[in-house]
């Protein structure tokens, strides 16, 4: 069984401004700069065997800072990134909405029947994404692994793994800087966490 620990990357300005971040290198703010020492904290005694990122710098500095932790390499994987939302990019997403996009509500009643304007398919990101899992799990089938990516590939694995409709997969709630847990064994899979967010809270405390 491969355990995953799926790790949303911290936040940056445009998330805190309501924008959307596919493939744009946006780098963390104050606020994910402070989230991403909560995140090494929380993983350092979880025994992780293998660390990866997405190669987003918002991501590779989380990793970096597990990486301190751990004493793990970061093994970044162009596969994790985030799925490319391209003309999506950098514009807030509920004025789009208001405004009557039909696409993006399309898309957000069943996103894996629709590719983006400029961007990616849903059946490329769940490819790319299937690929890697096949690829870790062979490398350690009985290990953790520990994974700094974004939500839409979060929200993937999730929902491949433990069988939930692709076209439910974004439904899954995956805040910044939140844990998820994936014990992977066939149709013994099962989703272990989802959304863990307690040593945000337990530092603000």
């Amino acid at each position: 069984m491969t355990r995953l620990y799926l790790v949303r990357h911290g936040q940056t300005e445009w998330h805190s401004n309501g924008k959307r971040a596919g493939k744009a290198d946006v780098p963390l703010d104050d606020t994910g700069c402070g989230q991403i020492r909560m995140v090494a904290n929380s993983l350092q005694k979880a025994g992780i065997d293998y660390l990866y990122s997405s190669p987003r710098s918002r991501c590779i500095k989380m990793a970096e800072a597990v990486s301190e932790q751990t004493g793990l390499e970061v093994k970044s994987d162009e596969r994790l990134q985030e799925m490319d939302i391209g003309n999506w990019d950098n514009e807030v997403y509920y004025p789009i909405l208001q405004l009557g996009s039909e696409l993006l509500k399309r898309f957000r009643v069943d996103p894996s029947q629709l590719s983006i304007p400029s961007g990616e398919s849903f059946d490329l990101l769940r490819g790319r994404l299937e690929q890697w899992l096949e690829d870790v799990s062979d490398l350690s089938p009985d290990g953790s692994v520990a994974v700094i990516s974004h939500s839409g590939p979060i929200c993937v694995l999730i929902a491949d793994v433990i069988g939930i409709p692709m076209s439910n997969a974004f439904r899954l709630r995956i805040d910044l800087a939140s844990i998820s847990i994936l014990d992977c064994k066939g149709e013994s899979s099962r989703l272990v966490m989802l959304n863990d967010i307690s040593h945000l809270e337990n530092e603000e405390m």
